[in-house]
């Protein structure tokens, strides 16, 4: 009997862990895919403007962290309630506006911070910027 709740118990053990590491990979890809998105921000704009978009991104990294973590949390939040077993309208309807706040939210201050950057970068800087698009590989 003791061998059987040994091997339970390692089993158990391997599979909580399992669980964690796929969790904070999964975490990671989100926290990569964010900082890929500010990095392609300064890297858009001409070599004389990058350390002046770099600072400005450094200066508000935190909120649009906290902001791009809510919007995944609610995501997920809006995915579980659209595949409940028992569907829930209301419950849908109320995840999804949530969503809809928090893609507001951040929006808004990621295009605060694009402006704050136009506003301190060159005139070909701020064009750089006019043409820089998330996910989309920018030309100059």
């Amino acid at each position: 009997m003791a061998g059987v709740v040994g091997v339970s118990m390692a089993l158990n053990a391997l599979l909580l862990v399992q669980f964690v590491g796929f969790h904070a990979k999964r975490d990671l890809s989100f926290q990569q895919r964010f900082e890929n998105q500010l990095d392609a921000i300064w890297r858009a704009l001409p070599e004389t403007d990058q350390a002046i978009a770099r600072d400005i991104i450094a200066e508000r990294h935190d909120e649009l962290l906290r902001k791009w973590r809510t919007l995944l949390s609610d995501s997920g939040q809006a995915a579980v309630a659209l595949r409940a077993s028992s569907f829930d309208e209301g419950a849908a309807r109320r995840a999804f506006g949530q969503l809809n706040q928090a893609f507001s939210e951040y929006q808004t201050a990621f295009q605060s911070v694009k402006v704050d950057i136009a506003s301190s970068v060159s005139d070909e800087g701020r064009r750089h910027l006019s043409l820089w698009r998330p996910d989309a590989r920018h030309r100059r």
